[in-house]
């Protein structure tokens, strides 16, 4: 491209020094200004050929928190922008940024290992020895529980106590949060036992 516009510069610079000094009647006379506009171009279309256009975009950042709220930039009240520039052009746009968030669904059974802190009651224990004497904690009992088998909301346990080792039924009422019953046998007397219990969710 600089060799046309040295060709161009060779071939017209005659008729530049006649239109400086007198314009002759077979001349083509060219205006100094109408030159300079067609240098111009002639070097604009040059950068277009060998420059490539530069674009640069607002970044977008998408938040999602624990409870599944999708949170973005790019929205009003802050449009997202687009800037390019290529040469002696500069363009700025402005537009909005849409986005969908899908979220998989839990499945609805399966396996796990989700262990529980619980504690409960042997409702049992008063059938074996009513002359004793006894205490409330002769019937209370806590310990650590594991949930192995889910469907939906209700869960198999299995549960190791202070006072008695069991497997059962539990139930969520929260994510964290629920009641279990399980058949239990105390240790060192070996009673059998329902072990009715409330657990909280690690």
């Amino acid at each position: 491209m600089k060799w046309v516009l040295t060709l161009l510069t060779v071939l017209l610079w005659p008729s530049l020094a006649i239109a400086q000094d007198a314009c002759g009647p077979s001349a083509v006379c060219v205006p100094e200004k109408d030159m300079k506009v067609f240098v111009k171009v002639l070097r604009d279309k040059q950068c277009q050929l060998n420059e490539d256009p530069q674009f640069e975009l607002d970044p977008i950042q998408i938040v999602v928190d624990k409870s599944g709220r999708v949170f973005y930039t790019g929205a009003d009240p802050k449009p997202y922008k687009l800037r390019m520039t290529w040469c002696n052009y500069e363009v700025e746009a402005e537009g909005k940024v849409s986005v969908i968030a899908a979220m998989q669904k839990p499945p609805l059974w399966g396996f796990r290992l989700r262990p529980k802190a619980y504690m409960g009651i042997l409702p049992s224990e008063v059938a074996y020895s009513s002359e004793e004497p006894r205490d409330i904690g002769d019937f209370m009992d806590a310990g650590v529980m594991v949930d192995f088998l889910y469907y939906d909301w209700v869960n198999l346990n299995g549960a190791v106590g202070y006072r008695s080792l069991g497997a059962g039924v539990g139930i969520d009422l929260t994510e964290n949060f629920g009641l279990a019953a399980a058949y239990g046998i105390t240790w060192g007397k070996w009673h059998h036992n329902l072990v009715t219990s409330f657990w909280f969710g690690f």
